[in-house]
């Protein structure tokens, strides 16, 4: 299993087409909060409504096995016409209707036509079959729990792939006010280099690498205006709707949480992530399974209790009859079926016993990842604010500078392109602090319980 889809915008991977659609169609009304993103997507993902139906079925599927315990009625409706000589006199006699007359021998080999109309309840109780109706409950009762795990997954993975969706659509939105921001102080220069140049103190070739810096930084306005479109059309599909109610609208995090290690990380996710306990329960599911198998060993003992009626006709004078009795039915061979089936049945526990810890191994994995990243965007966040002051105090000197004189256009620029930068990196930092924040809740299983 993959971790939850991480997004970061590409300037030249999406078509002028897609940042048309963007401009020319419904501009949102609102602000769209995470809280409600998560919860139309809960609403509206196929996938999740794909897990609630698995866990009806399971439930039911549980219930069915339950069920089996209970006794079983049934009611048998018959009408027969026959001239059998055996299945006439039984007949008869069901319906209390032979006479003397019946009993000679030209009757008894030669009854004639007879109709016999019949109406029986049974009902039975199943007394001892061998463990297997408890161990089906067993088999049934971890596979609804499975399946409730599994929902539970699917909510988690959609919350953090929402999550990642509406974070990168907060973050193309940053990176274009840092773009537009560009371009101004690009505006600015330009204004200060044509100024120095009309006054006879820059060459041309201040003038003219001033206006392409412009140029450029307008193309990035550009590229960051497509990668917004995008990173709306990703978190709409995220959360399972063609269209976003509203744009995303929240703060990237300054900082994270409480720390917590990496062993009581794992060690709540070895109890609390679904997909770790979906694939404790599958094992479950299947050593209850090898049992029902083993039980085919057994005989099956069951109460059997009937009642019925049978009449000539409709409107005529009928019998009644009864049975009780305890029945054992034991297959003594079949083949070598049943050891065949055992021996699916641990070659299947086998299996799931290995899953299980593929699935553990892959919990681990994924928690450890989001662990340490997590950590190096704390660091990160921490750098690149250093990062920050330290461009935009180099930016100012350097504009000083090339008023005086002393510096070239070249370095100008170069101190507004780090500075750019520098705010893009301490965006991109909380970015990822919040992705990995989002990631390292869906790895351990946090927030699940109402879930």
């Amino acid at each position: 299993m993959t971790g939850p889809p991480a997004h970061r915008p590409s300037a030249w991977r999406v078509g002028w087409g897609v940042l048309l659609a963007a401009l020319c169609g419904p501009v949102p009304a609102g602000a769209l909060s995470l809280d409600e993103a998560r919860a139309i997507a809960l609403e509206h993902r196929p996938e999740l409504r794909a897990a609630r139906a698995d866990e009806r079925a399971a439930a039911s599927a549980a219930d069915a096995a339950r069920a089996e315990r209970l006794p079983r009625v049934d009611l048998a409706v018959a009408a027969m016409r026959m001239d059998d000589p055996a299945q006439s006199l039984f007949a008869k006699l069901s319906q209390g209707a032979v006479t003397a007359a019946d009993m000679t021998p030209g009757a008894l080999n030669d009854p004639g036509a007879l109709t016999d109309l019949s109406a029986t309840v049974r009902v039975t109780q199943p007394l001892f079959a061998g463990g297997r109706i408890r161990a089906g409950v067993r088999a049934g009762n971890a596979a609804a729990a499975a399946a409730a795990a599994g929902r539970l997954e699917a909510v988690a993975e959609t919350r953090a792939a929402v999550t990642t969706a509406y974070y990168g659509q907060i973050l193309a939105a940053e990176a274009l006010k840092v773009a537009r921001g560009a371009r101004r102080t690009a505006r600015a220069n330009l204004e200060l280099a044509n100024d120095r140049f009309e006054a006879g103190a820059a060459v041309r070739a201040d003038l003219l690498a001033a206006q392409a810096h412009v140029a450029r930084m307008s193309g990035r306005v550009i590229d960051a205006t497509r990668d917004l479109a995008l990173a709306r059309a990703t978190l709409a599909a995220a959360i399972g709707v063609e269209e976003l109610p509203s744009d995303a609208d929240a703060a990237l995090p300054l900082d994270a949480g409480g720390e917590q290690s990496l062993d009581a990380l794992l060690a709540r996710a070895r109890e609390a992530r679904p997909m770790v306990r979906a694939a404790r329960l599958a094992v479950e599911r299947a050593r209850a399974e090898r049992d029902a198998a083993a039980g085919a060993l057994w005989p099956e003992v069951g109460l059997t209790a009937a009642a019925g009626e049978h009449r000539p006709s409709l409107g005529g004078e009928g019998g009644t009859v009864w049975q009780t009795g305890i029945r054992a039915d034991w297959r003594l061979a079949d083949g070598g079926g049943r050891g065949a089936r055992i021996a699916v049945a641990n070659a299947t526990l086998a299996k799931a016993e290995a899953q299980a810890d593929q699935a553990w191994l892959a919990a681990r994995t994924q928690v450890t990842a989001a662990h340490m990243s997590r950590q190096a965007a704390l660091e990160r966040i921490q750098a690149a604010r250093l990062e920050v002051d330290a461009a935009t105090e180099a930016l100012r000197l350097t504009r000083d500078r090339y008023r005086a004189g002393a510096a070239l256009f070249t370095e100008l620029q170069e101190a507004q392109d780090r500075l750019a930068q520098a705010r893009l990196n301490a965006i991109s930092a909380r970015h990822d602090l919040a992705v990995q924040e989002a990631a390292l809740r869906w790895a351990v299983g946090d927030g699940l319980e109402g879930g």
